[in-house]
């Protein structure tokens, strides 16, 4: 496919701009898509498998199965308080204003708080298309 054939599939989409898709419209979204970079539906289905598998890459950790690092008496599925680069967890029951932090060398309360940003949402949602 040449660059003014995307160009004109991808302005169908855009002549109306809105922030989402209306439902019957993901079945051409996707298929542009695999037109446009076949490797990226199985980039994204690897990613979400990933994710679905508790694997997460944390400013830099790479991927890492947080599970390991849940305490054996926990009924959680993910360390939401735990910095998995140190292993360092604080209490779940304090706010998050009231936590202290800076005070440990090697402790950063920034990894559980990237988690909490659900940045991975999107890759789920993408793979749900695909």
């Amino acid at each position: 496919m040449d660059g003014r054939s995307i160009i004109r599939k991808c302005s169908a989409f855009t002549r109306h701009p809105r922030v989402f898709f209306s439902a019957n419209e993901n079945v051409e979204i996707v298929a542009l898509i695999t037109e446009m970079s076949p490797e990226y539906r199985s980039r994204i289905l690897a990613a979400a498998d990933r994710i679905c598998a508790h694997s997460f890459d944390l400013l830099g950790s790479g991927d890492v199965d947080i599970r390991q690092f849940l305490p054996s008496n926990s009924d959680m599925k993910i360390p939401w308080h735990c910095d998995i680069k140190s292993g360092h967890s604080w209490d779940p029951e304090t706010h998050y204003k009231d936590i202290t932090f800076g005070d440990s060398p090697g402790v950063d309360v920034k990894v559980p708080w990237e988690l909490s940003r659900f940045q991975f949402l999107t890759t789920l949602g993408q793979a749900y298309w695909f």
